[in-house]
This record gives structure tokens, sequence and C-alpha cells, in this order.
């Protein structure tokens, strides 16, 4: 019989190979769910986003918004361009996913998405009171744009958390799955239902103006609603991924928008 102390370095062979190969399937995993039609298509989100995301900051007064003012730190000096730009981004993106098979793994629910959202911009063009909520809701595609990020950089299999990888890649991926989170929460989490509570609000006021419950800012309101419930939808889609992975000790791909 062999010593138990000739056996460990075996076993720690042994774990380390297994270790490396299931790290291995892992990568071929995710790079089999990764096809050119989702690369393609997440790059031009990746620049497309930053443009929009940039000139929604610019219209924002940070030292009132600090105050927590929302609606008095919107400055609206570069809203018209906000407001057109975001509208053909949009279109432009909800005719390439009902084009391009694949892009995204889930069409349905972005086209219903990119269509609501463009007769929700309706609200501030009927309502330009309501300039201001364009440009908070819009606030979550900095959010969609690590999501994508995220993604993108990671398409070769490489994981996020795994130490062997490249120093000034492993600490770029490291950031962005760090904002990516970070933003989901207080965006998607904190930020939306706020703006639900808002806008309720304002219909409310809107209501006493009109004398009906029947105005522009029902709109406002049922669809933040949704996009609340999408968002809620989202966040136990990604809080269940990570809590299989854990269990199972495997790696999850992340259904990203």
């Amino acid at each position: 019989m062999c010593p138990r102390s000739s056996l460990s370095p075996l076993r720690a062979e042994s774990g380390s190979v297994l270790h490396s190969r299931k790290t291995a399937r892992d990568k071929v995993s995710l790079r089999s769910n990764f096809s050119p039609a989702v690369a393609q298509h997440d790059l031009f989100n990746l620049v497309a986003l930053a443009p929009l995301c940039i000139l929604n900051y610019l219209n924002w007064d940070y030292n009132t918004l600090l105050k927590g003012d929302v609606k008095g730190s919107w400055t609206g000096e570069y809203c018209n361009v906000l407001f057109v730009y975001t509208v053909l981004y949009f279109i432009i993106d909800l005719v390439w996913v009902c084009n391009v098979k694949g892009c995204v793994k889930s069409p349905g629910t972005i086209i219903a998405h990119h269509n609501a959202t463009l007769l929700y911009l309706l609200v501030p063009v009927l309502s330009p009171r309501q300039w201001w909520c364009m440009g908070a809701c819009l606030s979550v595609e900095i959010n969609t744009w690590f999501l994508i990020a995220r993604r993108y950089f990671t398409k070769q299999g490489n994981l996020v958390w795994v130490l062997s990888l490249p120093p000034s890649f492993s600490i770029r991926i490291k950031i962005i799955s760090i904002m990516f989170y970070i933003t989901w929460i207080i965006l998607r989490c904190i930020l939306y239902p706020v703006l639900m509570y808002i806008f309720a609000l304002d219909y409310l006021e809107r209501w006493t103006e009109v004398g009906s419950p029947v105005n522009i800012l029902v709109i406002s309101v049922s669809f933040q609603f949704l996009f609340c419930l999408l968002n809620l939808k989202w966040t136990s889609d990604l809080l269940l991924s990570k809590i299989r992975a854990w269990k199972s000790g495997t790696v999850v791909s992340s259904k990203g928008l």
C-alpha cells in the first residue's frame, strides 16, 4: 500500500487536471454560444450606445442633481439631438433584430421593448414638461452598454474572474463586470421604481389639471410599470442563473439583451 503522503501529489495533480479540463469545457461552451451574428450586433450596440449615453450626460446639471432635484437638474441643452439620435438608434436596432436571425437570444422581447420605447418617446414630444423623463429613463442604457461589453469581451470563452488572464485584459473585463452589476442595481433596481413613483404623481397632477384620467401621461405610467416588471424579470433571471451556476459549479453565459 502506498503511503498517504505519496498519494497527495497525485490527487493534487489529478484535481488540477480536472479543473483545467472543466475550465476548458466552460470556455468551449461560452464560445459555442457566441455566434458571429451576436458579435456583430453587440459591436454595433457598443459603438452606437456610447454617443447616446454621452448626449444624455450633457443634458444634466449635476450640482442640482446631487441635491436631489431630478426635474430641476435637466437642462435640455442637447435635448433635440438626443431625441433624434435615440429614435434613429432604436429604429436601426429594431430593423437589425427583425432581419438578422440569431443576433439576440430573445428577439420577441427586444422587438416588443423597442416598439414600446419608440411609443414612449412620444410623451415628451406631446408634453414638453416630460423631456427630463426621457433623459432619466435613457440613463439605463449605461447599464446596457456594460452588459453588452461584458458579453462581447468574453466571447472567446475567457472567464471574468479567472486570475490567469493577461493583466491588461483581466483588469478591463473585471472593471466592466463590476460596473455592470453596480449600474444594474442603481439604475434598474432603484432608479426605475423611483421614477415610477414620480411619474405616478405627475399623472395624478395632470389628471387634476385636465379633469380627466385619460391624458398623455397614461403612457408614461403604463410603460414605466411594464419596464419595471421587465427589469424585475431580468433581475430574477440573473440571480437564478448565478445561483444555479454556484450550486452546479459551472459557468453560465448571461442572457443579455
